[in-house]
């Protein structure tokens, strides 16, 4: 168990249970694009390792990357040693390859380590430990406190009461994007009839960047379609996960209080009840956590790409702007 060693930086990293928790720790700490920037960079690692030098593709990972993390605009930028920054800068001028970022991701890994140590001792960390010691406890260690049967039920019954809510309002939520989806496809027609329609009209510099503009916008929308409905299904797929437990595990979970009111206090029966609660609640809250980080790293990503999108559009909207400034003079 954790608890009974000393915990390190690399032992978080490569635990698919702790991770969650660290990360959580992370972004309040606002370090968590340092925690994103080490993870992209040795998927990368690995996905080049059997590659030759500088192919097209880790040039394009490379540039991307850098852009992502490290471009003063750039919503995810992480601050490094200015010197690690000012050679990274130069590398990236040639052919490079993943190896670029070693120092830079070395830079990132200490700051994560730092954090790493008021993180062993945070309240989060201890309660991620709790938890785990009494999920991996043997039965016959466990105390029978007929309470914690009680309290396990009244969970149950919480978790059956709010995730049917939050299962109706995110497909209501799903339901209402689809109607929005369409109405951008309808709305993106309508910019490209107009800017046709200008071009038709007039070729003069003022009314030809307007024309541009709406066009632009017109593509971006239809883009922006795109990945809303990516989203939506990507969403979609992660409820079936809520739904399952909403389906099955919970209402397995309620159907024991019938056979525990008619057993003895402490016989086989009311320990098993007591053992299957507790997995089921851990299983839901599991599933609950899981399933609210992936939708909002759905969010996160829909936003992210949309900013990108807007970016594009920006040098058309200021040409037109200059022109009609130029026109009022």
């Amino acid at each position: 168990m954790e608890g009974e060693v000393q915990l390190t930086l690399l032992h978080i990293l490569n635990n698919q249970c702790l991770l969650p928790v660290f990360r959580i720790y992370c972004r309040s700490n606002c370090v968590d694009e340092y925690l994103n920037f080490w993870f992209e960079v040795r998927m990368l690692t690995n996905k080049y390792l059997h590659d030759g030098a500088g192919t097209r593709a880790e040039t394009s990972d490379c540039s991307n990357l850098f852009k992502k993390y490290f471009l003063p605009d750039s919503i995810h930028r992480i601050q490094i040693d200015p010197k690690i920054g000012n050679e990274l800068q130069e590398e990236l001028k040639k052919q490079p390859t993943i190896q670029v970022f070693e120092a830079a991701q070395r830079y990132a890994f200490d700051v994560l380590d730092q954090k790493m140590k008021n993180f062993s001792q945070s309240e989060a960390y201890k309660n991620f430990l709790k938890r785990e010691r009494s999920l991996y406890q043997k039965q016959s260690e466990r105390q029978f406190d007929i309470k914690e049967i009680e309290m396990h039920f009244k969970r149950v019954n919480d978790a059956h009461k709010h995730l049917k809510i939050i299962s109706t309002e995110i497909a209501n939520k799903l339901s209402a994007n689809a109607v929005a989806v369409n109405n951008l496809h309808a709305l993106a027609e309508r910019f490209t009839e107009y800017s046709d329609s200008i071009r038709q009209a007039d070729t003069g510099n003022e009314l030809g960047s307007l024309a541009e503009c709406l066009k632009k916008v017109a593509s971006i929308m239809l883009r922006l379609e795109v990945l809303e409905k990516q989203m939506n299904q990507a969403i979609s797929e992660r409820l079936e996960t809520v739904e399952s437990s909403l389906a099955s595990d919970i209402p397995n979970a309620l159907a024991l209080k019938k056979k525990m009111e008619k057993a003895s206090n402490g016989d086989q029966t009311m320990i098993d009840t007591l053992s299957t609660l507790r997995d089921t609640n851990n299983r839901v809250d599991h599933r609950t956590f899981s399933v609210l980080c992936e939708i909002m790293e759905q969010y996160l990503g829909f936003f992210e790409r949309g900013y990108s999108l807007m970016q594009d559009i920006l040098p058309e909207v200021e040409k037109y702007r200059q022109t009609t400034k130029a026109t009022a003079v």
